[in-house]
């Protein structure tokens, strides 16, 4: 592999000099036209008998023909040869890298894996995706699902989230009682009460919490 953003090589081109010109046209012989060359999506150029390849952050660079011989070189993660496949779970990939989040299997260790590389969604993945099936909690700000998400399992900051929270940012009525801010939270669900809440938020006695989270 050579991680270069512009190779050349004339290794197996054979170049005619200007002034050899008469000679060659004189015996009829030629020129060994240099192999073309491949230009990678972001304008590396690599010469033949290399092909691009695209690591995990997006960059490219030129790898020799050899991923697939059965044989890990330095640059490669890996390579089973024949075995290595695109499609099969913890499989060496056909690029000679080792399966990882994002690649579209889902292997030993993952939930789920899209392969779109978006961390928003119903399945975080790519590069600092963690490929489980998306939840409150995991860190990740679900769209159209969650409005925050700190990840750290605390209910009583402000971004209640974990097994438990809601994902939405804290407010006085959710039933979280925040550290610092409120008093008490009985939230407003008479059929959901938190442990040791006898009724709603409300400023009516006896009510457990005033309306405003503060002792009634």
């Amino acid at each position: 592999m050579i991680p270069s953003k512009s190779i050349r090589t004339n290794a197996m081109a054979i170049i005619c000099q200007t002034t050899l010109l008469a000679t060659v046209v004189a015996t009829g012989s030629g020129c060994t036209e240099e192999p073309s060359e491949t230009t990678c999506p972001d304008g590396t150029v690599c010469p033949a008998s290399f092909w691009c390849h695209e690591d995990r952050n997006g960059d490219y660079s030129c790898v020799v023909e050899t991923c697939g011989n059965g044989l890990a070189d330095p640059l490669e993660e890996c390579d089973n040869g024949d075995n290595n496949s695109d499609s099969a779970p913890d499989a060496c990939r056909t690029n000679c890298e080792l399966p990882s989040c994002g690649d579209a299997i889902v292997d030993t260790g993952e939930t789920c894996d899209d392969g779109n590389d978006i961390e928003d969604d119903a399945c975080p993945s790519g590069y600092q995706g963690s490929c489980q099936v998306a939840t409150c909690g995991d860190g990740y700000i679900q769209t159209g699902v969650e409005e925050c998400d700190d990840g750290n399992d605390n209910v009583q900051d402000d971004c209640p989230s974990g097994p438990t929270g809601t994902c939405v940012p804290a407010v006085c009525g959710d039933g979280f009682i925040q550290l610092g801010v409120e008093v008490c939270d009985c939230g407003l669900d008479a059929n959901n009460l938190p442990p040791g809440c006898t009724g709603i938020n409300n400023d009516a006695a006896p009510a457990p919490c005033a309306a405003d989270c503060t002792e009634p």
